[in-house]
């Protein structure tokens, strides 16, 4: 068996937990329990190999101390069945006691028989059926009634000897601490007075002669309050206390009860002054087990020999106008009136109008913004007399009746008033008036990025369209539904009927790329668009329905089409491909080469050379040659001239071949010969000038001589070049034909 032994409690100052201090711990032991609790983890002591863990928690927390706290204990990891099991929970039993289990509806557990039996500082806690159960949840809660400390206190919980009746499972039980935060008072204060006292010159003295001044305090806290203590602070220079004989006295009850009051009442007597004053006249509650409270009023004090005026207000009558429903008059005019039923003469009698907080009343006309104070008419106020002031004001408009209340005091060098106040309706007014409509109305179908403007008419003063635009016109470019709601100046509303903006279907042209997305230098390529129309506008600036591209870029169209609409084709990216660098010739005897290329085209004299399609090219003519190459791109690119003036036709040596022909000039039938040392094979050739085979005889085999006759009497007048060509070698001769 596992013994974990008890660990004492811990608590926080008092001071901190009661203040800002106290509340970021408390915040702490809530969010964070592991900071301030002992947090344990512990598992049956049997043999957990091969088992399936069963995993439960005692959730400790936090809790106002003196009040029955409910534990949970959880399972943490879902099983269909828990069998019968028991463990022993320590704990600090001078902060709480165990006194039952929960194990009502709702609760996995309901329905189980438990047992609870002291063992040391705690209990042993027995669950003796099994039960199957749907999910993981709370089991049950363990039911403690707790002390009631005067700190933050926390107490670890500690579950130790778990027992279980399966070899199945690993039992696993958590848990943390429970702390009880303590209960305190909460004191709120409020204090009566006198709002003013007035001179009687009749008696000779201010009147009340008796200031009574009373504080009262509650406690609306969750601990009754001790040691009540009041005192009153005043200006000793303007007032004398008459009872009790000091300022500092207990109030009545001294200790006050959760939810209950306490009261203490002082007098003051005025003392004569020669100038009016408004003085600050403030209670200040103490306790023994709580922060005080202090609550605080002004009263009036009129200068020696000053008049008490009476005054009172009026208002119009304020009714709906049949004929606009708006309620009339509006503005209004408040009146005051002040009278002075002293025996002295009051002078600069001002008086000022005040509203209620958050009032929809407003100063209008010449008393716009908050003219509020003004001089009486006349502001010279003889005994028995009287005076008037007023103040033009207006409401906004409201759907529903609207009640004021107004007040007025008035002061003057030799006089003042106690506060009059008049209450006043202005009836409510129909805020709605008859729908509006919009131009133009009804449903309009317009191409997507087109648009339409839509108007609410003139002479309203506020706009608020559905797609937020907030003036008269509206720009519709989206499809959907658009409604106005106006305004005027009185602030009535109206509602419009509403517009619908479709769109027509939305079409993409497709081109058709001749020549390919790319092209050699010089090429070109056909952009058409597919669609048939009469209005393109392409990304070039051209209208036609084709163009055609001579350098590489992205190109798309614009085409017109159903409903007038224009739709966009995707963008065409066509590219220009490198071309080849210019290929060198060079020559070596009679044949002419240059670089490697995929293909070769020599040309003499500007005309491309039959056959002419090699790396290397055999002169036969004297002229200017060039070569055309192209690259495995497909792009081509022709050399610069290269001049042949002389031939090799006459280099003979004693044992070179020699080849002869008879006779020379002829009209197209001559002789051909060729002497050579051995046994030979020769192809005869005749080329025109152009390079181009006029006649050829192959594999001709011959020993020492061959002698060829060559009848061609149709050959056209010019000059020719007749070519022998044997292994390693070409032999040439130039034929006239007459």
């Amino acid at each position: 068996m596992l013994r974990i032994p008890a660990v004492r409690p811990f608590s926080l100052n008092h001071s901190l937990g009661r203040g800002l201090a106290g509340i970021l711990l408390l915040l702490l032991v809530l969010l964070f329990p592991q900071s301030l609790e002992a947090q344990e983890s512990v598992d049956a002591l049997t043999p957990a190999a091969a088992k399936a863990s069963l995993h439960m928690r005692i959730m400790g927390g936090t809790s106002l101390a003196g009040s029955p706290v409910p534990i949970w204990l959880s399972l943490e990891n879902y099983v269909d069945s828990i069998p019968p099991f028991s463990f022993v929970l320590s704990y600090d039993t001078s902060l709480m006691k165990l006194t039952g289990i929960d194990q009502s509806d709702g609760l996995l557990l309901n329905g189980v028989q438990s047992r609870i039996t002291p063992v040391g500082a705690g209990h042993r806690i027995e669950f003796l059926e099994g039960k199957r159960i749907p999910y993981d949840g709370i089991l049950c809660h363990l039911v403690f009634q707790t002390a009631d400390p005067d700190t933050l206190t926390c107490g670890p919980l500690h579950p130790y000897d778990l027992q279980i009746d399966t070899s199945k499972y690993a039992l696993r039980i958590d848990s943390s601490a429970q702390c009880l935060f303590p209960r305190n008072p909460n004191i709120l204060c409020s204090i009566s007075a006198p709002r003013g006292i007035h001179w009687s010159e009749a008696q000779q003295r201010y009147d009340p002669d008796s200031i009574l001044v009373s504080m009262q305090v509650s406690n609306n806290g969750s601990r009754e309050a001790t040691g009540a203590m009041a005192r009153l602070s005043y200006d000793t220079t303007a007032f004398t206390l008459v009872s009790p004989a000091q300022s500092l006295q207990p109030m009545t009850p001294d200790i006050v009860p959760v939810d209950g009051k306490a009261t203490a009442e002082w007098i003051l007597r005025a003392k004569p002054r020669a100038q009016r004053d408004t003085l600050d006249i403030c209670a200040i509650a103490t306790f023994a087990n709580t922060q005080g409270s202090t609550c605080c009023t002004k009263m009036n004090v009129p200068a020696v020999g000053t008049v008490l005026l009476n005054c009172d207000l009026s208002v119009q009558d304020i009714l709906i106008d049949t004929a606009t429903g708006l309620p009339a008059p509006m503005p209004f005019i408040v009146t005051g009136t002040v009278y002075n039923p002293g025996s002295k003469t009051v002078y600069n009698a001002q008086a000022k109008l005040k509203r209620e907080l958050y009032s929809i009343l407003a100063f209008s006309g010449p008393d716009f913004p908050g003219n509020d104070t003004k001089l009486t008419q006349p502001s010279t106020i003889p005994p028995g007399g009287s005076a008037t002031v007023q103040w033009e004001m207006r409401q906004r408009l409201e759907r529903f009746d609207k009640s004021h209340t107004l007040s007025m005091e008035v002061l003057a060098d030799t006089g003042w008033s106690e506060s009059c106040t008049m209450q006043f309706t202005v009836p409510g007014a129909e805020m709605r008036l008859d729908p509006i409509s919009i131009t133009p109305g009804g449903t309009h179908t317009i191409c997507q990025g087109d648009s339409i403007e839509l108007d609410a008419g003139a002479g309203w003063q506020d706009y608020s369209w559905s797609n937020g635009s907030k003036s008269r016109y509206c720009t519709a470019k989206s499809a959907g539904i658009y409604t106005v709601i106006v305004g005027d100046s009185l602030g009535r509303i109206a509602f419009s009927d509403s517009v619908t903006i479709m769109h027509y279907p939305v079409f993409h042209p497709g081109v058709t790329v001749t020549g390919g997305f790319k092209f050699c230098p010089g090429d070109t390529v056909l952009l058409t668009a597919n669609r048939d129309s009469t209005q393109y506008r392409w990304s070039t600036g051209d209208t036609t329905r084709s163009i055609i591209v001579t350098k590489g870029g992205n190109y798309n169209v614009y085409v017109r089409g159903p409903y007038g609409c224009w739709g966009r084709s995707a963008m065409y990216g066509i590219e220009e491909k490198n071309p080849p660098p210019v290929p060198p010739i060079t020559r070596i005897g009679d044949t002419l080469r240059t670089v490697d290329a995929l293909t070769w085209q020599w040309y003499l004299d500007g005309q491309p050379i039959p056959n002419g399609t090699g790396r290397s090219h055999f002169i036969l003519f004297p002229g200017s040659y060039t070569v055309y190459i192209t690259d495995t791109s497909g792009c081509g690119t022709m050399s610069l001239p290269f001049a042949v003036t002389v031939l090799g036709l006459d280099a003979v040596s004693p044992h070179t071949p020699q080849l002869n022909v008879y006779p020379d000039p002829s009209n197209g039938s001559f002789t051909v010969t060729l002497q050579s040392e051995g046994t030979q094979s020769v192809t005869l050739t005749l080329y025109n000038t152009l390079g181009k085979q006029v006649w050829q005889d192959t594999q001709l085999h011959f020993t020492n001589q061959l002698t060829r006759n060559v009848l061609l009497p149709a050959i056209p007048p010019g000059s020719y070049i007749l070519t022998a060509q044997m292994e390693g070698m070409t032999l040439r001769r130039r034929v006239i034909v007459q």
